[in-house]
């Protein structure tokens, strides 16, 4: 069985993709609160994307299940290229409109990713 989950809440002022960005007080708790879910199942080893969020998220359910983790840059979402990190305000003035729901196929964030890159490095 493969369970995924997703990395605790982060600073919801900035944009995610690949920032530097770390828990918040309110992911820690989510993470710590769905630890104690986890532990109820058989999971043997943890696999994360190397992104400082889920680095965190991970090494929380690590540290209480006994596991090891095995991070891995593949595992990394989007690379959101010159919005990862700014403040929504900033990238709502400087980049109106651009977001991954709105982006076309093969359109790329500003030195970053576009959705087709996911569907072409598969």
């Amino acid at each position: 069985m493969i369970i995924l989950m997703r990395h605790g809440a982060d600073d919801d002022s900035r944009l995610g993709g690949w920032s530097d960005a770390k828990l918040s007080k309110v992911g820690t708790q989510q993470v710590i609160r769905a630890s104690e879910q986890i532990a109820q199942l058989d999971i043997c080893h943890i696999f994360s994307s190397d992104l400082p969020r889920a680095k965190e998220t991970a090494e929380i359910i690590a540290k209480r299940l006994h596991l090891n983790i095995t991070f891995l840059k593949e595992f990394r979402e989007t690379n959101n290229g010159d919005l990862a990190g700014m403040l929504k305000e900033k990238a709502k003035e400087e980049y109106p409109g651009l977001y991954w729901s709105a982006l076309d196929w093969e359109q790329q964030y500003p030195n970053g990713e576009s959705p087709i890159w996911l569907r072409t490095a598969a």
